[in-house]
């Protein structure tokens, strides 16, 4: 099983995510994921980025009020190595990127204050426990 995983991490093959038909798609559009997470409405944003090395694929996800907390979540979808020093990067910390979702629960009072998705407030209500124990680890 891990062998699988491991030759879709490599080949950049995402992974399949939960149903997301009922949300609303923002595609790679940022104005539209922050208006999603200003009214807390459910809605998912998928990023490229790349450089020499790597491809990356993500995704960002509202799933709307929760307990009067905004859900968020940032997760990794995919890892495409573009060199060989890419596919030594990739191995190493592929899999550990794409277990590492980030869950932020953002009181609703906070949302309307929200600069971008880069705000420092994210950092209080954002947690991710694999990214966590990677940093008590190192």
């Amino acid at each position: 099983m891990s062998s699988v995983i491991v030759i879709l991490i490599l080949s950049g093959c995402p992974l399949l995510p939960e149903n997301l038909s009922s949300f609303k798609d923002c595609s790679d559009d940022d104005a539209c994921m922050e208006a999603a997470i200003k009214n807390c409405e459910k809605a998912y944003l998928r990023k490229v980025e790349e450089d020499s090395e790597l491809k990356i694929s993500s995704r960002i996800t509202v799933y709307g009020l929760q307990q009067e907390k905004c859900k968020i979540t940032f997760k990794m979808e995919s890892v495409e190595a573009k060199t060989e020093e890419g596919k030594q990067m990739a191995a190493v910390m592929g899999p550990m990127m794409l277990a590492a979702e980030i869950t932020c629960m953002i009181p609703e009072e906070e949302l309307g204050t929200m600069d971008d998705l880069g705000s420092e407030k994210m950092e209080e209500y954002c947690s991710s426990p694999i990214l966590e124990q990677f940093i008590q680890e190192s």
